[in-house]
Order: C-alpha cells, then structure tokens, then sequence
C-alpha cells in the first residue's frame, strides 16, 4: 500500500458515490435518465474487463507456483494483463469524463469531495 492505495484498487470510482447521494446531489430528473443509462451500458462492460484481469492475474498465479509455461508464455501473458489493464483505466478515466459532463460543476465539485473524504476514512 502506497499513501493509502492498493493495487486493487480502481483509479478512481465516482459512480458508487453518486448513486449513494442521488438525492444529497440535487440531480434533476435528465441527469437522473443520464446516469442510469451510463450504470446501465458501462457497469457490465467495466465488470467484464475486471473478470478478465482477474482471471488472467489468476492464470499466471497459477504458472508461476506450478511452473508450468515457458517464459515467452508468461511474458505474453503478463503483456496481456497490462493491455487489460491499461483498457480498464482507460475505461474508468471515460467514466470520469462522463460524469463531468452529467453533473453540473458544484455537484461534481461535491462528488470529488465525497469521493475524498471516503479515500480518508474507508468504510
């Protein structure tokens, strides 16, 4: 853990924050619409990728503690992971973008504090 960060955890999340304060954040009734599609399209997709990086970080666990696969295998593996990964921040970065263009800036200025405060003291 770097200054409160694992590994595991996503670049950034706004999503769970915004739907726990729907409310508090005073959503008109079209960004309400705007969101919910946003969670409709974007949260299977975002759970694919994960699955994926998951189940490859899985293969190569298991390469490496039964020595199976030669090292141009795991290398080509381990190049798979990043790409994956690099997708999935890439995808949390659009998701970002999304919500600034939803959100009015006072309630995205909201949301980033919320977000803040939840980095500071995890529930």
């Amino acid at each position: 853990m770097v200054n409160g960060y694992r590994l595991a955890d996503p670049v950034v999340a706004l999503v769970p924050v915004i739907a726990k304060h729907v409310q508090a954040l005073n959503l008109d009734a079209e960004q309400k619409a705007q969101f919910d599609d946003w969670v409709k399209t974007a949260k299977p997709q975002r759970e694919a990728m994960e699955a994926k990086v998951a189940e490859q970080r899985l293969k190569l666990r298991e390469m490496l503690l039964n020595g199976s696969g030669d090292t141009a295998e795991r290398e080509a593996l381990v190049r798979a992971i990043a790409a994956d990964e690099a997708a999935l921040m890439s995808a949390r970065a659009r998701c970002v973008d999304r919500m600034r263009a939803i959100l009015k800036p006072a309630q995205m200025e909201q949301v980033v504090q919320l977000y803040r405060k939840g980095l500071a003291s995890p529930q």
